[in-house]
């Protein structure tokens, strides 16, 4: 598949927010759709139907197939191909981006931020059952972290330039063994009503 055929798919998929959840929660590595579910707090029968387009794309192989005593498990996962075009096609998607109308583009934020929320509300529900003994290792560990900061124009646009960075210099660490437990979320709301309150 050409670059630009991948990039149309890719954005075309990730219009629909619970796919791009789904495809996230596979790039952590192979999983069955019931921890899908489990994780985005959705019935299994839903995430079926997203996987079935995503085996249809490409972007995911032919589950492995492990049998159970008394049921059949099957395990999806990126394939290597999705892995390898999505990591040398980054350039080929920002420019995607910036060819988009205001209103294609509009609907592309909007997706991706009903794709986050998904993803936070199945953590969010993980979270209430979770034992007190994990509870206990993240406060030991002081590895969770929410904090709404409200930014002037100009440091707001250093902060995302350095999170950018970083973000980007870390893509490749979710295609390596051991990058499946922790997940980082970098979100950056522009301030809509700029002309009727400005900021420096």
């Amino acid at each position: 598949m050409s670059h630009e055929k991948f990039v149309e798919e890719l954005l075309q998929t990730l219009k629909h927010p619970l796919r791009g959840a789904i495809l996230y929660q596979l790039l952590k590595g192979k999983t069955t759709a019931s921890k899908i579910g489990e994780n985005l707090g959705e019935k299994p029968d839903r995430i079926y139907y997203h996987l079935k387009i995503l085996k249809e794309n490409g972007f995911i192989g032919e589950p492995e197939v492990k049998i159970r005593k008394n049921y059949l498990e099957k395990y999806y996962e990126i394939s290597p191909e999705f892995r390898h075009t999505l990591l040398s096609s980054v350039k080929e998607i920002s420019q995607k981006e910036q060819e988009m109308s205001p209103d294609e583009y509009r609907g592309f934020m909007l997706s991706f931020l009903s794709m986050v929320i998904s993803v936070l509300q199945g953590y969010k529900k993980r979270l209430g059952i979770a034992s007190p003994e994990k509870i206990e290792k993240i406060r030991e560990d002081n590895n969770f972290e929410v904090k709404p900061i409200f930014f002037t124009d100009s440091v707001f646009r250093e902060w995302l330039r350095e999170a950018r960075v970083l973000s980007h210099g870390s893509l490749m660490d979710m295609f390596t063994r051991g990058a499946s437990g922790h997940l980082g979320l970098i979100i950056a709301l522009p301030d809509l009503d700029t002309e009727e309150n400005p900021q420096n």
